[in-house]
């Protein structure tokens, strides 16, 4: 069994020893402006995340913004100059103090998760 979900914002891959896995697809607006594809051959789940070209669409349509034209740097400055403006360390600390519910415990089990791979999953199915 699989559960697909978008809600966090996140790339994060989580399966259990019964071969359940839950993968909360990352957000396509913030950087590295990815999506996830999943196959099923009827035995065979495989989930990876794709990345969009932007730059390559920029040629292609003869754009000249620096922006597009260097998308994975240009996304990846924004996110990092975003997430260093609004010091968001500060708000892991108040998750980290909440009662347990449905969110702070996902938010904790993603934190202690030791999975480095949160791109790409295959899994047997019956």
């Amino acid at each position: 069994m699989c559960n697909l979900s978008g809600h966090m914002h996140l790339q994060h891959i989580l399966s259990s020893p019964e071969n359940f896995m839950e993968i909360a697809t990352s957000s396509l607006a913030c950087s590295p402006a990815q999506y996830g594809k999943a196959t099923y051959d009827g035995a065979i789940l495989e989930y990876q995340t794709c990345q969009t070209d932007v730059a390559g669409w920029a040629l292609e349509h003869a754009e000249t913004d620096p922006d597009l034209l260097q998308f994975p740097e240009y996304a990846y400055n924004f996110m990092y100059q975003t997430v260093k403006e609004k010091r968001l360390s500060p708000g892991l600390a108040l998750w980290e103090q909440q009662p347990s519910s449905f969110y702070t415990d996902h938010i904790k089990s993603i934190l202690k998760n030791e999975r480095s791979d949160h791109h790409h999953i295959l899994s047997g199915y019956r």
